[in-house]
């Protein structure tokens, strides 16, 4: 007898709330086969159904997004203790958020970087045509102040085209592949980058349970469950892709002269967020707090310097 059957056994249905799984044909109350699991969902219906259907699910994760940012930003460490708990109805799975947050993380940082280099373009042609405009005369005191005022765009140019000339000269065939991609990468240094976020996209999560390794190992006394320190490196990452769209838009709306005070602040604010996050999570003294704290952020950043090298070689290999 399946489980299903004694469900039924136990519970009276009527015959006309009753519904058969399309998938192993066991009969049942409710939205869910409690056999294989099967939702009774029928796609087969009108487009309009399905938009209202597909608007109420993104209405309802836009209820439990604003539910999840407050804890996640403004509490440090409560988000895991709630999901452990078992009070995961009202929030957003961790993976799921996650997976949100570095969409929209990367996805702001190639327009910024694609907006870096136009402007360093656009500010070179201003240049000349304000020089020629001038009719100002060649001398070389002026050309060291045109040298000093090109932007990173025409030196790149430059140095791409030298290159290009001298390819030839080479006899490796390995010297000459390396050339090309580097004449490449200075021409047209959008498409590395482009190639590097999205690497690092994906490493990062490869990261991801490589962080959570070194937590367990210090704080396997308080969680020794592996999961539990897993869920916790997620939603502190998310955290992490969250300041970054925040201090994306900061900058662009600040403006490119405060680029470094908000990179500074948003360093700052993830190793504070870290450190209370461990506290509140781990529940461990001030002091051994801050010595594990010391150690996992060396061990992480050292593998976040390994995770970034590996992300420009791949980005240059496949270049």
């Amino acid at each position: 007898m399946t489980k299903s059957d004694l469900m039924l056994n136990n519970m009276p249905v009527e015959p006309e709330n009753q519904e058969t799984c399309k998938n192993c044909g066991t009969t049942f109350q409710g939205y869910y086969c409690p056999e294989c699991g099967q939702s009774v969902r029928d796609f087969q219906k009108p487009f309009g159904m399905v938009a209202v259907d597909f608007l109420g699910n993104v209405a309802a994760f836009d209820t439990r997004l604003w539910h999840t940012i407050k804890p996640l930003f403004l509490r440090p460490g409560k988000l895991t203790k709630e999901f452990l708990a078992g009070k995961r109805v009202r929030y957003v799975p961790p993976f799921r958020l996650l997976f949100f947050f570095s969409f929209v993380f990367f996805l702001l940082l190639s327009f910024h970087y694609r907006g870096v280099l136009r402007s360093h373009l656009k500010d070179a042609d201003k240049i000349e045509k304000q020089i020629s405009s001038r009719g100002l005369p060649v001398d070389s005191l002026q050309n060291k102040a045109v040298e000093k005022m090109k932007t990173h765009g025409d030196i790149l140019q430059e140095v791409s085209k030298q290159m290009e000339a001298g390819k030839d000269t080479l006899t490796n065939s390995s010297e000459k592949e390396i050339f090309q991609k580097v004449s490449m990468l200075l021409k047209y240094p959008e498409v590395f980058m482009s190639k590097l976020l999205q690497t690092t996209s994906w490493l990062v999560f490869l990261l991801i349970p490589v962080f959570a390794l070194f937590l367990s190992l210090f704080f396997r006394k308080t969680h020794p469950y592996y999961i539990n320190h897993l869920i916790f490196t997620v939603h502190f990452h998310a955290f992490l892709y969250l300041a970054g769209i925040i201090a994306l838009l900061g900058i662009w709306v600040a403006g490119p002269k405060l680029d470094g005070y908000i990179t500074t602040l948003l360093f700052v604010a993830a190793g504070t967020y870290f450190f209370l996050a461990i506290r509140k999570f781990y529940q461990r003294s001030w002091w051994v707090t801050v010595k594990r704290f010391i150690w996992v952020s060396f061990f992480y950043f050292i593998s976040l310097m390994i995770m970034l090298s590996a992300a420009v070689y791949i980005s240059f290999k496949f270049l």
